[in-house]
């Protein structure tokens, strides 16, 4: 079967500074799971191979891993641009003259002003974060910084502030996702962080609001819950390949679990992973759960959503046959956007 690859994203380590409320796998300072360089320059080697340009270094915290420099430099010589996915509170000057001639953006996540991020990602965590984009910005960066925010029952009042943010200090971008119910998160979902439908519906409106508002001077990213082909099910698969920091290969960014893994690169090279018919069995498995009988017998399954995301099916209803908890949300918009364009 024929299938491409894009957007690699690397979790080079599960050492974090932070230890965010919602982290999807679990980060701390009291975690040392990671990949050895010569690991990461085997997939490098073979993504160059296969003609890809773009890859994502994340953690953890990636600043914490012993051989970024060494990894960076190893990027450059195979010609990829980087993307790095950073909290930014250990980004200083010195740091970033090491490092800017390697990396061509840095995302940042931020979950709000002072008192909401905090809480959300650990006392002290926005001031620094602050400190870390400004040391991006003073060396002219500031069209190479994206801030990311994961949006959740506690801090949906702060959209306003973070897009603020960006446009004060003149960055390239905010992007936005809404919090899962995985690793830490799932401690208190229900209560504490999950957005209902009717927050759901808030926090879109007031995304594509901004999102108008203000679409010549910043790039502010959509919320992706109209769902769509998943592009595991299309003719010529696309993977989003996601290595995790215990060396799983997943077919995308969205799965964690270690049954959706298709195979580990501390045993097997990149290569023979993806040639192997491990690779068809999960594709297919990932085909029959978007017909289930609760999708295919929905009006707007074939029109518009094909059954959702299936890994967001897996961490919303336990089942990766199920659905994907956005329905309602969905259907909503849609028939809000159709009454639109017939009037």
């Amino acid at each position: 079967m024929k299938w491409n690859i894009e957007d690699p994203y690397i979790e080079v380590t599960s050492l974090c500074n932070l230890k965010c409320i919602y982290c999807y796998n679990s980060s701390s300072l009291n975690t040392k799971k990671q990949l050895n360089i010569s690991e990461l320059e085997k997939c490098l080697s073979f993504f160059n191979e296969i003609g890809i340009k773009e890859i994502s270094i994340s953690g953890g915290e990636p600043l914490l891993y012993p051989d970024l420099l060494e990894l960076l430099e190893l990027c450059s010589f195979y010609e990829m641009d980087v993307f790095l996915v950073t909290n930014g509170t250990l980004l200083n000057s010195d740091l970033v003259s090491n490092i800017k001639q390697y990396v061509k953006f840095y995302q940042l996540s931020l979950d709000g002003n002072r008192e909401t991020n905090d809480t959300l990602r650990g006392v002290g965590s926005y001031d620094k974060a602050i400190k870390g984009i400004l040391s991006l910005c003073e060396v002219g960066l500031s069209k190479n910084v994206r801030l990311r925010m994961t949006i959740s029952k506690k801090n949906i009042d702060s959209i306003n502030h973070v897009i603020q943010l960006g446009l004060d200090l003149g960055l390239e971008a905010v992007h936005f996702s809404v919090v899962r119910n995985q690793g830490r998160a799932c401690k208190e979902f229900d209560k504490e962080l999950m957005l209902n439908d009717e927050l759901l519906y808030l926090a879109y409106h007031k995304v594509n609001n901004l999102r108008k508002k203000y679409k010549s001077k910043i790039d502010i990213s959509r919320l992706d819950i109209y769902g769509g082909n998943c592009t595991l099910t299309s003719n010529v698969p696309v993977f989003n390949t996601r290595i995790d920091n215990e060396g799983r290969v997943f077919l995308c960014h969205g799965f964690l679990s270690e049954e959706h893994s298709v195979g580990n690169i501390k045993q097997h090279d990149l290569k023979d992973i993806y040639s192997s018919e491990n690779i068809n069995k999960h594709l297919k498995r990932i085909r029959n759960s978007r017909k289930n009988e609760i999708c295919t017998n929905c009006f707007w399954y074939k029109i518009y959503c094909n059954g959702g995301c299936p890994a967001q099916a897996y961490y919303y209803s336990g089942d990766i046959n199920g659905i994907d908890g956005l329905c309602n949300i969905r259907k909503k918009l849609w028939i809000e956007q159709l009454k639109k364009s017939n009037t």
